[in-house]
């Protein structure tokens, strides 16, 4: 591994996360030929024994630190399902024991160690532990994807390591509950019973569809490099326009490495039947757990859909444990806030962090000023509707580079100096299109409206 690393000048660690998502490819087809259909027992030995196969591969002896959280979460529901005190002790050690492991791995790059693995992880077993929570309560008290996905019984030692190790999300996402793993393990996720389901087809063409990604995400990098941001020549000898340009094509380019991940993963996942889904139309849907929509990313028009397509069974999850369970402050901006700092404190104690989900909260309210504005003016609602998505396409390409400069450069002396480049442009656009806008919207509206609002 060592040489290959050498040889394709990419981090030892990096080829290792790449090699256990392709890994998942041929587990998926042994659990398919040999275990598919066969008792829950055995399926929870091979997924569990396989995950932590994977995990040690990766990350060797640090594998310790996803199984203390993994048997600790079962010791939690085990002793403590039936309690109150199950769901506030679950999230604390977990998420605790996550920005522990930051604090110890944190440095100036972006290092692929146990910590990885853990996030994902660390956010299953605290959906675990509100999925068994929801079980406790009587049905009339919960909502109907609160009652998909309840567990009245805490599982049993070998499912919850079956399902925290499952190969399918264990690297890079996506997330999903036990009853769904508990779906594929009787068999369930398939179009006809009894069965198996049929995508072979369709994890290769989403399989390719991530290697090409992937390709592609290796020639941007060479045109628009990150690193570039930093040197002289962008700093103090391109004009303005020029760095905003350059900024804006770095900013997607480096967005692809998610991407082309998240779509090879994709595939694994649709070959062992997870994702399934039957539409209205008797049609199958192999792809409700993908986390990102590539065909919806590609044709965003605002914000607004970018963050449904982009690390879209994340945000899900936010959304259905964090956002939804905040209900009870009666306040979204509030509950927004809230959504966005667990988001920020999740991916580590960068300062970029809590500024990217800071400006995300400007950028996403600010749009909605932008719209308010433009559904109220005669001149931009004269345009034809092509012009208008224009427009919004281009507003769209121009900026999402700005929303992740911090994200992809990670510390402060590195994205400050950009920042400084381009006169904090970004922070000003948005900071006046959501106070200066948003207040020009309350004064102009009707009074009937505003009490509405």
């Amino acid at each position: 591994m060592n040489v290959l690393s050498e040889t394709l000048g990419v981090p030892e660690s990096g080829l290792r996360l790449v090699g256990s998502v392709l890994a998942a490819y041929p587990l998926a087809l042994v659990h398919r030929w040999c275990f598919w259909g066969r008792s829950s027992t055995s399926q929870n030995i091979f997924f569990a024994s396989t995950g932590m196969g994977l995990t040690y591969w990766c990350y060797g002896k640090d594998i310790i630190h996803s199984f203390i959280c993994t048997l600790t979460q079962w010791a939690f529901l085990k002793f403590l399902g039936d309690s109150r005190h199950c769901l506030p002790l679950s999230f604390a050690f977990q998420f605790g024991y996550l920005l522990w492991g930051y604090k110890q791995t944190e440095s100036e790059d972006y290092d692929i160690c146990w910590t990885m693995t853990g996030c994902i992880m660390c956010l299953r077993l605290i959906g675990l532990a509100y999925d068994r929570y929801d079980g406790n309560k009587s049905d009339d008290k919960i909502r109907k994807d609160q009652k998909e996905r309840a567990l009245k019984e805490s599982p049993s030692l070998l499912e919850v390591f079956g399902f925290s190790y499952s190969f399918m999300g264990l690297t890079v996402g996506p997330q999903y509950p036990m009853s769904l793993y508990r779906q594929l393990v009787d068999g369930e996720l398939t179009e006809e019973k009894g069965q198996k389901p049929k995508t072979v087809k369709k994890a290769i063409a989403v399989a390719l569809t991530g290697v090409v990604l992937m390709g592609l995400n290796e020639v941007l990098k060479m045109y628009f490099p990150m690193s570039f941001l930093e040197t002289d020549t962008f700093l103090t000898e391109w004009p303005y326009l020029k760095r905003m340009g350059y900024i804006s094509l770095a900013g997607m380019a480096h967005m692809h490495k998610y991407i082309s991940i998240w779509t090879l993963g994709n595939g694994a996942l649709i070959l062992t039947g997870m994702g399934y889904v039957k539409k209205e139309d008797g049609k199958t849907n192999w792809n409700a757990l993908a986390n990102i929509k590539i065909g919806q990313y590609m044709r965003a028009l605002s914000y607004g859909d970018m963050i449904k397509s982009f690390n879209a069974n994340t945000n899900d999850w936010v959304a259905r444990y964090i956002y939804k369970r905040c209900i009870w402050i009666g306040n979204r901006n509030i509950s927004q806030a809230a959504v966005l700092g667990f988001l920020a404190i999740w991916h580590g104690y960068h300062l970029c962090y809590f500024i990217m989900f800071a400006l995300e909260y400007f950028v996403v309210n600010g749009e909605k000023e932008i719209f308010k504005f433009t559904a109220s003016s005669k001149l931009v609602q004269s345009l034809p509707q092509s012009v208008r998505n224009a427009f919004s396409y281009i507003y769209i390409s121009a900026t999402w580079g700005f929303v992740i400069i911090e994200f992809s450069l990670l510390v402060k002396h590195k994205y400050m100096p950009v920042w400084s480049s381009i006169y904090y442009s970004h922070f000003i656009f948005w900071l006046v299109t959501y106070f200066g806008l948003g207040t020009y919207n309350r004064l102009s509206a009707p009074r009937s409206r505003q009490k509405t609002e």
